[in-house]
Protein backbone atom coordinates (compact mmCIF):
# COMPACT_ATOMS: atom_id res chain seq x y z
CA UNK A 1 0.00 0.00 0.00
CA UNK A 2 3.06 2.16 0.65
CA UNK A 3 4.15 1.60 -2.19
CA UNK A 4 1.11 2.17 -4.44
CA UNK A 5 0.80 6.06 -2.17
CA UNK A 6 4.80 6.75 -3.02
CA UNK A 7 3.89 6.13 -6.96
CA UNK A 8 0.73 9.21 -6.67
CA UNK A 9 1.55 12.16 -8.81
CA UNK A 10 2.85 14.90 -6.80
CA UNK A 11 -0.77 17.01 -7.33
CA UNK A 12 -2.51 14.46 -5.69
CA UNK A 13 -0.48 13.97 -2.59
CA UNK A 14 -0.63 17.74 -1.95
CA UNK A 15 -4.70 17.57 -2.34
CA UNK A 16 -6.66 18.84 0.87
CA UNK A 17 -5.60 20.15 4.21
CA UNK A 18 -3.27 23.00 5.53
CA UNK A 19 -0.06 23.07 3.81
CA UNK A 20 3.16 24.63 5.92
CA UNK A 21 4.27 28.08 5.12
CA UNK A 22 0.80 28.93 2.66
CA UNK A 23 -1.01 32.34 3.41
CA UNK A 24 -0.10 35.54 4.27
CA UNK A 25 2.70 35.67 7.08
CA UNK A 26 1.41 37.29 10.35
CA UNK A 27 2.01 41.33 10.37
CA UNK A 28 1.98 40.75 6.24
CA UNK A 29 0.11 43.22 4.04
CA UNK A 30 -1.39 42.54 0.39
CA UNK A 31 -0.48 43.56 -2.75
CA UNK A 32 -2.83 46.98 -2.71
CA UNK A 33 -1.23 48.08 1.30
CA UNK A 34 2.18 47.58 -0.57
CA UNK A 35 1.45 49.38 -3.35
CA UNK A 36 -0.47 52.88 -1.17
CA UNK A 37 2.54 52.83 1.47
CA UNK A 38 5.32 52.98 -1.79
CA UNK A 39 2.93 56.08 -2.70
CA UNK A 40 2.52 57.38 0.73
CA UNK A 41 6.64 57.39 1.23
CA UNK A 42 7.71 58.89 -2.18
CA UNK A 43 5.33 61.40 -1.12
CA UNK A 44 6.56 62.05 2.26
CA UNK A 45 10.14 61.89 0.42
CA UNK A 46 9.02 64.73 -2.34
CA UNK A 47 7.99 66.74 1.02
CA UNK A 48 10.95 66.62 2.18
CA UNK A 49 13.06 68.12 -0.42
CA UNK A 50 11.43 71.32 -0.33
CA UNK A 51 10.28 71.34 3.75
CA UNK A 52 12.29 74.71 4.44
CA UNK A 53 10.39 76.40 1.41
CA UNK A 54 6.75 74.82 2.70
CA UNK A 55 7.74 76.23 5.76
CA UNK A 56 8.86 80.01 4.59
CA UNK A 57 5.06 80.16 2.80
CA UNK A 58 3.37 78.91 5.71
CA UNK A 59 5.16 81.61 8.12
CA UNK A 60 4.54 84.49 5.81
CA UNK A 61 1.22 83.50 5.31
CA UNK A 62 1.58 84.08 9.46
CA UNK A 63 3.10 87.41 9.81
CA UNK A 64 1.27 88.67 6.80
CA UNK A 65 3.38 90.28 4.13
CA UNK A 66 3.69 92.71 0.89
CA UNK A 67 3.07 92.38 -2.65
CA UNK A 68 4.45 94.57 -5.50
CA UNK A 69 2.41 94.61 -8.96
CA UNK A 70 4.45 96.51 -11.80
CA UNK A 71 2.19 98.52 -14.32
CA UNK A 72 3.37 97.51 -17.59
CA UNK A 73 1.76 98.81 -20.99
CA UNK A 74 1.41 96.27 -23.84
CA UNK A 75 -0.21 96.58 -27.17
CA UNK A 76 -2.94 94.25 -27.94
CA UNK A 77 -3.68 92.07 -31.55
CA UNK A 78 -6.19 95.20 -32.11
CA UNK A 79 -2.72 97.60 -32.25
CA UNK A 80 -4.40 99.32 -29.18
CA UNK A 81 -2.23 99.75 -26.00
CA UNK A 82 -3.56 98.80 -22.47
CA UNK A 83 -2.34 98.12 -18.71
CA UNK A 84 -1.55 95.37 -17.49
CA UNK A 85 -0.35 94.68 -13.40
CA UNK A 86 2.62 92.01 -13.29
CA UNK A 87 3.14 90.66 -10.00
CA UNK A 88 6.96 91.47 -9.43
CA UNK A 89 9.07 88.14 -8.13
CA UNK A 90 12.67 89.29 -8.30
CA UNK A 91 14.39 90.48 -4.91
CA UNK A 92 16.11 92.67 -6.30
CA UNK A 93 13.58 94.64 -8.21
CA UNK A 94 11.38 94.99 -5.13
CA UNK A 95 13.79 96.25 -3.15
CA UNK A 96 14.39 98.99 -5.25
CA UNK A 97 11.05 99.73 -4.98
CA UNK A 98 10.67 99.41 -1.59
CA UNK A 99 13.64 101.80 -0.81
CA UNK A 100 12.30 104.06 -3.66
CA UNK A 101 9.42 105.03 -1.83
CA UNK A 102 9.31 103.69 1.62
CA UNK A 103 7.45 100.58 1.25
CA UNK A 104 4.67 102.51 -0.52
CA UNK A 105 3.26 102.83 -4.03
CA UNK A 106 5.19 104.71 -6.92
CA UNK A 107 7.38 105.61 -10.05
CA UNK A 108 10.25 103.87 -10.23
CA UNK A 109 12.47 105.96 -13.73
CA UNK A 110 9.18 105.52 -15.79
CA UNK A 111 7.63 102.77 -14.56
CA UNK A 112 4.59 102.62 -11.83
CA UNK A 113 4.45 100.17 -8.93
CA UNK A 114 1.79 98.92 -6.79
CA UNK A 115 2.62 97.84 -3.26
CA UNK A 116 -0.21 96.02 -1.18
CA UNK A 117 -0.32 94.47 1.98
CA UNK A 118 -1.17 90.35 2.81
CA UNK A 119 -2.50 90.54 6.12
CA UNK A 120 -1.15 87.40 8.52
CA UNK A 121 -3.61 84.46 8.38
CA UNK A 122 -5.32 83.44 11.62
CA UNK A 123 -5.62 79.93 10.51
CA UNK A 124 -1.96 79.75 9.46
CA UNK A 125 -0.84 80.93 12.82
CA UNK A 126 -3.14 78.60 14.57
CA UNK A 127 -2.12 76.04 12.91
CA UNK A 128 2.33 76.74 13.38
CA UNK A 129 1.30 77.21 17.02
CA UNK A 130 -0.41 73.83 17.73
CA UNK A 131 2.30 71.97 15.63
CA UNK A 132 4.55 73.42 18.58
CA UNK A 133 2.50 73.22 21.78
CA UNK A 134 -0.41 71.38 20.54
CA UNK A 135 -3.92 71.90 19.81
CA UNK A 136 -5.43 74.12 23.16
CA UNK A 137 -8.40 71.94 24.97
CA UNK A 138 -12.21 73.26 24.41
CA UNK A 139 -14.73 73.20 26.98
CA UNK A 140 -17.91 71.76 26.04
CA UNK A 141 -19.50 75.05 27.12
CA UNK A 142 -17.23 76.95 24.64
CA UNK A 143 -17.71 74.25 21.74
CA UNK A 144 -21.54 74.39 22.34
CA UNK A 145 -21.40 78.32 21.89
CA UNK A 146 -19.43 78.09 19.25
CA UNK A 147 -22.09 75.24 17.30
CA UNK A 148 -24.57 77.79 17.68
CA UNK A 149 -22.87 80.76 16.71
CA UNK A 150 -22.08 78.71 13.55
CA UNK A 151 -26.25 77.34 12.74
CA UNK A 152 -26.92 81.45 13.70
CA UNK A 153 -24.71 82.15 10.99
CA UNK A 154 -25.36 79.68 8.25
CA UNK A 155 -29.21 80.91 9.08
CA UNK A 156 -28.82 84.60 8.23
CA UNK A 157 -27.01 83.58 5.34
CA UNK A 158 -29.44 81.66 3.79
CA UNK A 159 -32.04 84.35 5.17
CA UNK A 160 -29.89 86.91 3.11
CA UNK A 161 -30.22 84.75 0.08
CA UNK A 162 -33.79 83.82 0.29
CA UNK A 163 -35.53 87.23 1.10
CA UNK A 164 -38.83 86.11 0.22
CA UNK A 165 -38.76 82.84 2.14
CA UNK A 166 -42.06 81.73 3.40
CA UNK A 167 -43.01 80.69 7.14
CA UNK A 168 -42.08 76.72 6.15
CA UNK A 169 -39.46 77.72 4.17
CA UNK A 170 -37.58 79.37 7.10
CA UNK A 171 -38.80 76.18 9.22
CA UNK A 172 -37.43 73.58 6.75
CA UNK A 173 -33.95 75.65 7.00
CA UNK A 174 -33.82 75.61 10.23
CA UNK A 175 -34.38 71.93 10.68
CA UNK A 176 -31.65 71.17 7.91
CA UNK A 177 -29.46 73.89 9.75
CA UNK A 178 -30.25 72.66 12.96
CA UNK A 179 -29.69 68.63 12.06
CA UNK A 180 -26.00 69.65 10.08
CA UNK A 181 -25.09 71.61 13.46
CA UNK A 182 -26.37 68.83 16.13
CA UNK A 183 -28.76 71.21 17.88
CA UNK A 184 -32.23 71.27 18.92
CA UNK A 185 -34.69 72.91 16.36
CA UNK A 186 -36.92 74.81 18.84
CA UNK A 187 -33.38 76.12 19.86
CA UNK A 188 -32.10 77.33 17.34
CA UNK A 189 -35.61 78.79 15.71
CA UNK A 190 -35.55 81.13 19.26
CA UNK A 191 -31.75 82.34 18.67
CA UNK A 192 -32.43 83.23 14.59
CA UNK A 193 -36.17 84.99 15.79
CA UNK A 194 -38.37 82.53 14.23
CA UNK A 195 -41.67 80.80 14.86
CA UNK A 196 -41.04 77.41 14.74
CA UNK A 197 -44.19 74.39 14.02
CA UNK A 198 -43.75 71.37 13.12
CA UNK A 199 -45.72 69.74 10.13
CA UNK A 200 -45.05 66.49 10.71
CA UNK A 201 -47.17 65.51 14.35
Amino acid sequence: MAEEEDELPPLMKQNGGVRKGAGRKKGGHNKKTLEKMAVQNEFKQRIMQHVDSLFNAHLALALGSIQVFRKDRIKGQNGHYRDTHTLVTESDEIKKVLDEHNGKSGKVGETFYFVTEVGPNERAIDTMINRVFGRPEISADVEDTMKTARAIRAFDLWASKNPLATDQDKVDAIKTIAEGSQMNNHELAKKVGVQYFDTTQ
